[in-house]
């Protein structure tokens, strides 16, 4: 697991390392040679070398730049800049806990300003029609839940600054 302030990051994809290994190497001037051998070291890392269960997002950026070094890369570990991976926003379990529409998008906006605040600007939306369906009080899917279902993915196209790869 990794840890960022109070959020705890269980599932997440390797494609942000590499992104921003590849934003390395652009600000490097260079490209990056051995992507994958050094992806598949530090998935090696952490899923049979690594000694703590739970790592600070910072302290594995700081793994990766000395591993960059040992392998003759200090250009690249100079240039590695902390990126955190997408984040996966539950908007079902938001609806259920407030299940008005004003309400919930107030509270969808507090837990994304949350989350930038951490530096995370990638979010990965889930449970979108389970949302909905809360929102509207249904227990079947019908032509109100369609519209809402059109509003709300309106709304969370505002969050959606990057594509996230969940």
């Amino acid at each position: 697991m990794l840890k960022l302030g109070d959020c705890l990051i269980t599932e997440y994809g390797e494609q942000w390392l590499a992104d921003a290994l590849e934003h390395a190497a652009r600000r490097a001037g260079t490209t990056l040679p051995f992507k994958e051998d050094l992806l598949a070291s530090v998935r090696y890392y952490l899923e049979h070398e690594c000694d703590l269960s739970v790592m600070k997002v910072s302290e594995l950026y700081a793994r990766l730049r000395r591993m960059l070094t040992e392998v003759g890369l200090e250009h690249l570990a100079r240039e590695l800049r902390e990126e955190m991976p997408p984040m996966t926003v539950c908007v079902a379990e938001i609806a259920r806990s407030v299940p008005f529409w004003l309400f919930f998008a107030c509270e969808l906006k507090k837990q994304v300003e949350e989350l930038r605040g951490h530096g995370i600007t990638r979010y990965c939306f889930t449970g979108r029609k389970e949302c909905v369906m809360a929102l509207r009080g249904r227990k079947r899917w019908d032509r109100s839940c369609q519209s809402l279902l059109e509003d709300l993915d309106f709304l969370l196209s505002r969050y959606e600054e990057q594509a996230a790869d969940c």
